[in-house]
């Protein structure tokens, strides 16, 4: 279940990454407390975006709403945040929304399977790991 949990989580940050101007989001779950930490960089995006708190809020009661988890929290990157590479689910960057005729890169990572519902608990994998450049 938390495979499920942490790919809904991770494809609710993309849909966030790519409404919200100049943010990058890193996604960490640390198995050990069972607790989902998103980093949210740059920190004026994390204290200034109406926008982002609005979708910040929304993702928190979702998630408690379908799977009955609180133990979520958003962040600005912090020093005394250690990051565990091995635990990191997901890392985006911005999208570029200006215009112009210079070729932009951004890569997202998944660290999850992708999964499709057959029945109420029942799940088939559909895609592994994968890196998109666009």
């Amino acid at each position: 279940m938390i495979e499920v949990i942490k790919t809904y989580i991770s494809k609710k940050l993309i849909d966030i990454r790519d409404l919200v101007k100049d943010i990058n989001l890193t996604y960490v779950y640390e198995k050990a407390i069972d607790y989902h930490t998103i980093i949210v960089e740059p920190t004026y995006t994390y204290e200034n975006n109406p926008l982002f708190h609005s979708l910040e809020k929304d993702l928190i009661e979702e998630i408690g709403k379908k799977f009955g988890i609180y133990d979520i929290l958003f962040t600005q990157a912090v020093p005394y945040i250690s990051i565990n590479e091995k635990e990191v689910v997901l890392r985006l960057t911005s999208i570029n929304t200006t215009e112009d005729s210079e070729m932009r890169f951004n890569y997202d990572i998944l660290d999850i399977p992708q999964f499709n519902e057959i029945s109420k608990n029942d799940y088939t994998e559909l895609i592994s790991s994968y890196a998109l450049a666009a």
